[in-house]
């Protein structure tokens, strides 16, 4: 009878260990969840603004295109004063 003392509190041991065991696996798993549907919805969003981006800059490309078409000799004068500029600035650093 005395050794059922111990053996007694061993179990109980066991059984506390092993619903704290459990208790931490299953939190674990739920912020695991969590973060992962956090995951989700911003790599849809991400997905969503590379898309607008996209999108956008082809139509930039398109209207840029459109107004050298319409007037090519003013895009040559702003590419060649922008060309001067940049070379300006580029031979003050060095």
């Amino acid at each position: 009878m005395a050794t059922d003392k111990p053996h007694q509190a061993v179990s109980n041991a066991e059984k506390t260990l092993q619903s704290t065991t459990e208790r931490v696996a299953k939190g674990t798993h739920e912020a695991i969840d969590t973060l992962s549907e956090y995951g989700n919805r911003a790599e849809e969003q991400l997905r969503q603004t590379g898309r607008r981006a996209a999108e956008r800059t082809k139509e930039y490309a398109d209207e840029v295109g459109s107004y050298v078409s319409r007037r090519p000799i003013a895009s040559l004068a702003m590419a060649l004063g922008a060309g001067f500029l940049l070379g300006a600035l580029m031979r003050g650093r060095g």
